[in-house]
């Protein structure tokens, strides 16, 4: 039969497990306030004096590194679903910051490829605000992350591939477009789309 005990704050005789595990002279005991209480109780604590309790934690986390560490990978490793879920659903509330990160990605990714990469973040930030729609096909760029590489994603690529990669040579072109195109340059894709026309048009 499951024990209950009451709370001494609300008075609901609860399971044990709803009340937290502590340890005084070496032995483990619980608490006599369930969680909900002893939560409540912290929750208006701190709403008293906010920076009291910051400066007590920040205090804590640094004569307490290891442990703190400790307990944030387990709690990540238990979490990390749900963690994920929340860090997209934050990433993709915002457009500009999908498109920053979006910038650093492009130009770690080219630049360990063995590109020469001259633009910065910055700049080629300025380049994604004018970058709604590919400039080729028209279809309209999916910024948007954790749904998988598309068709309509946009990629970073070289007007000419003879130069390296700066602000006056790149330009946002979707997926689809950009893996057509490869390595032509322009008036080479031009005339390849011209011959795939004349030939199956």
């Amino acid at each position: 039969m499951l024990e209950l005990v009451k709370c001494t704050k609300c008075g609901e005789n609860k399971p044990q497990a709803e009340y937290r595990k502590f340890t005084r002279n070496g032995k483990e005991e619980r608490r006599r306030e369930c969680r909900l209480c002893e939560n409540a109780g912290r929750r208006k604590r701190y709403s008293k004096d906010p920076e009291k309790y910051k400066i007590r934690q920040q205090k804590y986390v640094k004569e307490n590194k290891e442990e703190v560490n400790a307990t944030k990978n387990v709690y990540r490793d238990r979490n990390r679903d749900r963690i994920n879920a929340h860090h997209l659903e934050w990433v993709n509330g915002d457009v500009n910051r999908v498109k920053k990160i979006w910038c650093a990605n492009s130009i770690n990714n080219h630049t360990n490829r063995g590109h020469n990469v001259t633009i910065t973040k910055e700049e080629l930030f300025e380049i994604t605000k004018k970058s709604d729609y590919c400039p080729i096909c028209g279809v309209e760029l999916k910024w948007k992350q954790g749904e998988g590489f598309g068709p309509t994603n946009p990629t970073m690529d070289r007007i000419d591939n003879e130069l390296d990669i700066n602000i006056n040579n790149i330009w946002i072109l979707c997926t689809k477009c950009n893996t057509h195109k490869s390595d032509k340059t322009m008036k080479e894709f031009i005339e390849y789309c011209r011959m795939v026309v004349e030939k199956f048009g």
